[in-house]
């Protein structure tokens, strides 16, 4: 589709350049024969004629010189407007926008101060998906005709990304404005949402000039900065830049330049964690875990690295890594395939969410062909419905491998019923924040109980993480439960202490 329309404006182009040449050689041909002519039918004099032509020509020359001119600079100008501003929202691109808010920033008086927000739309591509891009874009022209109305007369407004805006106000130094921006921009973004009927939700990021930055370049990266903490604690936040999220930022930056760098599986090792049957507690299967100990910065837990090895598409080699390792140890310790008949191995949402890296995870379980008949790949509950037609053909082409797939932290997330008939599953995993309050909260047995008896119903198994005590044991055995993992069998151990547990 692309193909066809980039060779349809081609031709329109050329079609154009071609047009204007003709009409380019009409006018000079009609000038030279009609002006011949005219001087012609004025005199015979050849000495004159020849004086005249002299001057009809220059005349001719300066006036194509001067059509000439104004074409290059209404060309220049429209080449110059089309690369400023976006074409969906006519607002300023990144690069202009930061020459306006350098302009802005650098005329600021002592009695005010510019407020930068970064604004990023909240799973903005999940919107193009579910609703179309069309909607999509709708979105987007409507949020900035709000965001528009709202602030163009006090300050600059411009899309820095396909999901985010940039918006720089001028307030006084004693103006509330800057504490009520969040809630003015949340409470539009709602009305948008309401009257497009899509639920919209975004996250702020908000840096202060001069106090957070002096140009464009320092304000962007502090607003980035906030706009990442934001992200992390959830939809419609806000958040506004300090030394102290510098300092967080700082520490990301060093582990995205370390995630990128093929020394860092030096550091890394794998440990397993036991999974039993409820019913008389044989070991039926082991997680495999990830660990990250680092030579200056010790232990770097799997939530605080992992989600960043997602953003810069560093997943598919750590899991090839993880896959290829914990194959390696359990074959050298003889674990597999009599011993242990089950591995589980947690994969990134985007692994099979994003074609390109669930092809990867395809060919290294290929590669591994018969680890793969014994392996089971746990995904989350929110990774199954990112994309239920993505997922279910990836799902269903990895378990032609012989692979086995199971829903993590189940009851957390949003799976309908006809998801779950829809993905091709094998297991139900029971998350542990519903384990550790069996105890004491009804509403937590109620959820329990629902997710064994819906798995009993599929004629799949469950199974729960979590496990501390034995009043949980109990609880579950009694609920039907298939099988359990955590710190009451064993905590995650490393190969030689899985070699002994085993053994025992």
């Amino acid at each position: 589709m692309k193909d066809v329309k980039s060779e349809t404006m081609t031709k329109r182009k050329l079609t154009t350049a071609v047009r204007g040449a003709v009409i380019y050689a009409a006018i000079g041909g009609l000038w030279i024969l009609f002006s011949d002519k005219a001087l012609e039918s004025f005199t015979n004099d050849v000495d004159y004629i020849t004086v005249a032509q002299t001057y009809k020509g220059w005349f001719y020359v300066l006036v194509t010189s001067v059509l000439l001119f104004i074409l290059l600079k209404r060309a220049i100008e429209n080449t110059e407007r089309l690369l400023s501003l976006d074409p969906l929202t006519q607002l300023p691109r990144h690069y202009q926008f930061t020459r306006l808010l350098d302009r802005q920033v650098k005329n600021i008086s002592k009695e005010k101060k510019v407020v930068l927000i970064y604004l990023d739309l909240c799973k903005f591509s999940q919107i193009n998906q579910e609703f179309g891009h069309r909607k999509g874009d709708a979105v987007l022209q409507k949020l900035t005709g709000e965001l528009w109305e709202c602030f163009h007369e006090n300050g600059v407004l411009g899309r820095l990304g396909s999901d985010q805006f940039g918006i720089a106000i001028k307030v006084k130094n004693n103006d509330r404005l800057i504490e009520e921006l969040p809630d003015l921009i949340f409470r539009m973004t709602q009305r948008v949402g309401v009257e497009l009927k899509i639920p919209l939700k975004v996250c702020l990021g908000l840096a202060i000039a001069p106090f957070d930055g002096k140009d464009s370049k320092s304000l962007l990266s502090a607003a980035s900065i906030a706009l990442h903490n934001a992200k992390k604690i959830g939809d419609d936040q806000c958040s506004f830049f300090s030394h102290e999220l510098s300092e967080i930022a700082l520490h990301r930056q060093r582990l995205i330049t370390e995630l990128k760098s093929t020394d860092v599986f030096q550091h890394f090792k794998t440990v397993y964690q036991p999974q039993l049957s409820i019913s008389d507690q044989s070991i039926t299967g082991v997680e495999v875990l990830i660990r990250w100990i680092h030579p200056e910065l010790g232990f770097i837990s799997p939530e605080d690295f992992i989600p960043i090895a997602e953003d810069i598409g560093a997943m598919p080699n750590i899991s090839r890594w993880v896959i290829t390792n914990a194959k390696k140890e359990l074959n050298e310790t003889n674990l597999i395939p009599e011993k242990i008949k089950r591995v589980s191995i947690n994969i990134s949402a985007r692994e099979l969410n994003i074609e390109e890296q669930a092809q990867n995870l395809h060919q290294v379980f290929k590669e591994n062909l018969d680890f793969a008949k014994i392996c089971q790949i746990e995904i989350t509950e929110t990774t199954a419905i990112y994309d239920i037609t993505t997922s279910q053909k990836f799902i269903e082409s990895l378990k032609e491998l012989g692979l086995k797939f199971s829903i993590d932290d189940f009851g957390t997330g949003f799976t309908s019923l006809s998801n779950l008939k829809n993905l091709p599953v094998d297991e139900l995993k029971i998350d542990r924040s519903f384990i550790d309050k069996i105890e004491t909260e009804n509403n937590s047995q109620i959820i329990v109980k629902s997710v064994i008896d819906l798995a009993d119903n599929f004629g799949i198994k469950s199974i729960a993480e979590g496990v501390e005590n034995e009043n949980q044991l109990i609880f579950l055995k009694n609920c039907g439960c298939d099988e359990a993992q955590g710190y009451y069998f064993a905590k995650p151990m490393g190969i030689e202490d899985l070699k002994k547990f085993m053994a025992a």
